[in-house]
């Protein structure tokens, strides 16, 4: 029997640090228990909004909502008054409330990867930040007002379409300036450098571990928006610069998958589990391919494989195919 149509998706781990506990069931441990949370992680979990409950966690100091479908901050966000750093990036944000400055202990804030063209002017009121990333954002100039973050320590611009750069820059007091991927000519790095004598500025990417789950992160944009090309382009960016990333073979033979590429579809599989043998979609999804080709032995041994890491799907597939 072959399957009418599969629908890959992949799937992220839910992930949530409670003082010193770590657990799976997130967000109903956080609002049975809201007095012990002061990190919450739903990043990657599809998220439209957030429940208005969340408001009880008064000591939540980190939220993560980053990688969701949120085209505006929840506004119950902006009642954790707590809160020292924010992720809200690859969302499909394109401007921010001006509530955002009832968050006067924010002290890192993650905007990337969402479409502001201008950087908000609630962001410049945020006077507590030492840390603000607005990388891949599509801004293309930086307000004077910058001046007002008197304790920005580290600034990230980088994959945007600035061509200039104010002089107020230079009364902030900034270690790290990371402005690779823009428009500046490579005749003003010198002013630059002079303009922020303190800081270690970034004119050129770094090809480091931020980079790779960049281009990851990327890829995965892409891949929900069905936009397989772009997906592509960037999975193949991750392998090029680090070989032996799992999880950039298992995205890519999802994608080759879902094009009916099943030779390369199982060839990324197998590297992924090679390099990673706990990744449970990969065994289901190689099983989906080995049932669909007539060996139901090996297709089964997969979802077995993918059921004991956790992948509920899989039970199912075991039941109705596996007897």
């Amino acid at each position: 029997m072959k399957f009418a149509k599969i629908t890959i998706v992949l799937t992220f781990i839910l992930f949530l640090s409670v003082v010193s506990c770590t657990r799976k069931d997130t967000l109903e441990y956080a609002l049975k228990n809201p007095n012990e949370i002061n990190v919450l992680d739903l990043s990657n979990t599809q998220l439209n909004s957030l429940p208005k409950e969340i408001a009880a966690l008064k000591n939540l100091e980190r939220l993560n909502i980053s990688g969701n479908n949120l085209t505006e901050i929840p506004s119950v966000v902006f009642e954790l008054k707590s809160l020292k750093e924010l992720n809200i990036s690859n969302n499909k944000i394109n401007n921010l409330s001006d509530k955002l400055a009832q968050l006067e202990n924010l002290e890192i804030l993650n905007l990337s990867q969402n479409n502001f063209d201008t950087i908000p002017r609630v962001v410049y009121e945020l006077t507590n930040l030492k840390e603000l990333n607005l990388a891949n954002t599509n801004i293309k100039q930086l307000s004077s007002q910058i001046a007002n973050l008197k304790h920005l320590e580290k600034l990230n611009l980088a994959w945007n379409k600035i061509y200039k750069l104010p002089k107020s820059l230079q009364s902030i007091n900034l270690q790290e300036f990371i402005i690779h991927d823009n428009n500046i000519p490579v005749l003003q790095r010198d002013s630059l450098k002079a303009l922020l004598k303190a800081a270690i500025i970034h004119f050129d990417l770094i090809l480091s571990k931020d980079t790779v789950n960049f281009y990851l992160n990327k890829g995965a944009y892409y891949h929900g928006l069905n936009k397989t090309s772009e997906a592509t382009y960037f999975y193949n960016k991750v392998i090029d610069i680090k070989p032996d990333y799992a999880f950039a073979y298992r995205n890519r033979g999802a994608i080759f998958q879902a094009e009916s590429k099943f030779d390369k579809a199982l060839s990324d599989y197998d590297k992924a589990i090679a390099l990673n043998p706990n990744l449970p979609m990969v065994y289901y999804n190689k099983g989906i391919i080995l049932y669909n080709r007539g060996n139901k032995k090996e297709a089964c041994a997969n979802w077995k494989k993918a059921f004991s890491l956790g992948h509920k799907a899989a039970e199912k597939l075991l039941i109705s195919y596996c007897k």
